[in-house]
């Protein structure tokens, strides 16, 4: 089971799904696409929280993706 955890406007919301349906992977599959259209950047976390890096591409067999909004330089 992995977990996008999405941090925008709304606060924070999470859209699971499950390697083994290919219905939840592709729902969080194309709310990835849908946030990197936005700009945001997408990282990798591990079962105890350590991040593995960011990613560019959804990674169905993640366990954890942080999707947050890019930083805009001011």
């Amino acid at each position: 089971m992995g977990e996008m955890a999405i941090l925008n406007e709304l606060g924070d919301s999470k859209i699971k799904w499950d390697i083994n349906s290919d219905e939840s992977t592709k729902k969080a599959q194309k709310e990835f696409d849908d946030y990197k259209k936005k700009g945001y950047m997408f990282f990798n976390v591990d079962a105890e929280g350590n991040q593995k890096g960011e990613i560019k591409k959804f990674d169905p067999l993640a366990e954890t993706i942080i999707c947050i909004p890019a930083v805009k330089k001011g």
